[in-house]
């Protein structure tokens, strides 16, 4: 009877949680609806080429969203307008080649180091809080091979 005194309150306070959260629902409103990349030119990561965007990345996006049923909306800017949009949540994700000693890392989540040199991995931001979001794209990221999206186009 002890037992079952001590772990009910501990039951109760972990179903009560949702882990991971999303604080503003990213993932619920991109899956099925738009995803909104910021986007910076930085070859072979990311690159324009017309009016389509090439390369690593947007290879992997186009994938992404095709899994969340999503459309994408590409925003491209600099880099540091692209944080303070996606620090304010008006954009889902970034990616530009961004390193994970990028200096918004205190600012923004990052991916994991999914690819890239030994001292300097290649990641992705997303919004500040928004961790279900990030653990999805991280999900998918493990489950693909940067590499193999090199060679494919992601239309504007």
């Amino acid at each position: 009877m002890r037992t079952w005194l001590l772990i009910t309150p501990i039951l109760i306070l972990f179903t009560a949680c949702e882990f991971p959260k999303d604080p503003e629902n990213t993932l619920k409103k991109v899956k099925d609806g738009q995803l909104r990349v910021g986007i910076s030119e930085n070859p072979p990561w990311t690159q324009k080429s017309g009016e389509t965007w090439t390369g690593i990345e947007p290879a992997l996006i186009e994938r992404y969203a095709k899994k969340l049923n999503a459309e994408i909306k590409w925003i491209a800017k600099s880099e540091s307008e692209l944080m303070k949009e996606l620090e304010n949540h008006r954009l889902d994700l970034v990616i530009s080649g961004l390193r994970e000693d990028n200096p918004h890392s205190k600012s923004v989540g990052f991916t994991y180091g999914y690819a890239g040199e030994k001292k300097a991995k290649r990641v992705m931001a997303v919004p500040p809080g928004e961790n279900a979001f990030l653990s999805d794209l991280e999900r998918f990221l493990r489950a693909e091979d940067p590499k193999a999206g090199e060679q494919k186009n992601a239309s504007r």
